[in-house]
């Protein structure tokens, strides 16, 4: 049991669900385990890196930014003493840049580092064979998670951690091809609150899918989720809850960028898997869509107000409409595997509304041939004003915020959403990029 509570002690602060602790008691406790705020001005030196992924033979890498496949390397050959990678599955192929990364592992085993890999449990069981390899070595340890079980939805998060020291968020599957045929974002973080954050989630959903912990999801919108520890002891399975988050700055860690400096907060989904000082991602955007004065420019995989129960939600789409009719102009970039015939009246309605603009990419196939699931763009981000920005790994619709397990980044600060800004437009103006839907001439 001694191991069980450190995990539930790391994981969330929690109390019984008979008592009630104010969320500045909470926050007291945070800052004193270390997972609170950090303190103003701590960081010298650049604690956040912009990486990309661009689709080979195409025209949309950008020289100043880093290649994923690079990065990945990088850190992992930094790595002491651990690394912890939370997937939504893992693949590779001969004679792609995964190969690299591969190889990169296999050093870091060589140098006694230990390695666990969570992946969704239903995703990964159609690409088996790289999970499976690894299993059967002794310094690598993989747990299959099966989220659907809990909440319905899918471990959905592309992160990884190196000795605490380090994480990696983004779009960027474990998939050979998001290394090289599709255009992806993430982040690479050195700031040690963020990082710490990062671990809460990975030991959350570790401990979730090796049955040490369960989670008792309520039916009733608003009641917090139930934690038990798995254990016959009758006593340790009492039930535990997470105390409510409050949305304060206090959640905000400050960072640098390009030298500049920036703010940092971790965001996740689904709600009631939150760690304390995490942001909901739904919350986090509808805020930033709400406060938006002048531009919004949002790119996704896809965008649909039908959910996959047949469905209809309509809280962010419904927010991107209050921001147009209050006169902010909200450009919108998705993959060309976002138009299909279920959902082109709903896009048809918003892309038609006053200072909507929604614009799809195309890419072209690989020299060498089709290439199934790859060829699109599949960066998550947004860019607010020119101050505020996200990346994740969320589209949008329902079931990415309110069951399935995401995780990104919110960052305050001109430097880095001006960035993201600039790559935004980028792909907005490309060859690959066409109004939609066309204006009839």
């Amino acid at each position: 049991m001694q191991k069980l509570t450190s995990i539930l002690a790391f994981v969330t602060f929690v109390t019984p669900v008979a008592s009630v602790v104010p969320v500045a008691a909470v926050a007291t406790v945070a800052a004193a385990s270390g997972l609170g705020c950090a303190v103003a001005g701590r960081s010298a030196k650049n604690s956040l890196e912009l990486v990309e992924s661009w689709p080979r033979g195409t025209t949309l890498d950008h020289p100043d930014l880093r290649d994923t496949a690079d990065v990945w390397v990088e850190m992992i050959d930094r790595a002491k003493s651990r690394i912890d990678f939370l997937e939504f599955y893992a693949v590779s192929s001969d004679d792609s840049a995964m190969t690299r990364v591969l190889d990169a592992l296999d050093r870091a085993r060589a140098r006694g580092v230990r390695i666990r890999v969570l992946v969704d449990a239903r995703f990964s069981a159609k690409m088996p064979d790289l999970p499976a390899r690894w299993a059967q070595t002794s310094s690598i340890t993989v747990r299959r998670y099966d989220l659907r079980a809990i909440t319905g939805g899918v471990q959905h998060a592309k992160l990884f951690l190196v000795d605490d020291e380090e994480a990696f968020v983004g779009s960027q599957n474990f998939d050979w091809r998001a290394l090289e045929h599709i255009q992806e974002l993430g982040l690479r973080i050195s700031e040690p609150d963020v990082v710490r954050s990062v671990r809460a989630i990975f030991e959350l959903d570790w401990a979730l899918a090796g049955g040490e912990m369960q989670l008792e999801v309520p039916r009733t919108p608003g009641v917090p989720s139930a934690l038990r520890a798995a254990s016959s002891d009758k006593a340790a399975t009492t039930p535990i809850t997470t105390t409510p988050i409050a949305t304060t700055s206090a959640q905000h860690t400050p960072a640098r960028f390009e030298g500049e400096p920036v703010e940092l907060r971790l965001v996740a989904s689904p709600e009631q898997l939150r760690p304390p000082a995490v942001g909901w991602t739904l919350d986090v955007l509808r805020e930033a869509l709400l406060r938006a004065h002048d531009e919004v420019c949002l790119q996704m995989l896809d965008f649909h107000v039908v959910n996959f129960d047949g469905q209809r939600w309509l809280e962010l789409d419904a927010a991107i409409r209050a921001a147009a009719k209050r006169g902010v102009r909200v450009k919108m970039l998705l993959s060309d595997w976002s138009l299909k015939r279920e959902n082109l009246d709903d896009l048809r309605a918003l892309a038609t509304t006053p200072n909507v603009e929604l614009r799809v990419m195309s890419i072209p196939e690989d020299a060498r041939g089709f290439i199934p699931y790859a060829r699109t763009v599949h960066a998550k981000y947004m860019s607010v004003d020119g101050h505020w920005a996200w990346i994740g790994s969320s589209n949008g619709a329902k079931d990415y915020f309110y069951a399935s397990r995401n995780v990104g980044i919110a960052v305050e600060g001109p430097a880095f959403a001006k960035r993201l800004a600039a790559f935004f437009e980028g792909n907005w103006t490309s060859a690959y990029a066409k109004p939609w839907p066309q204006r009839a001439r």
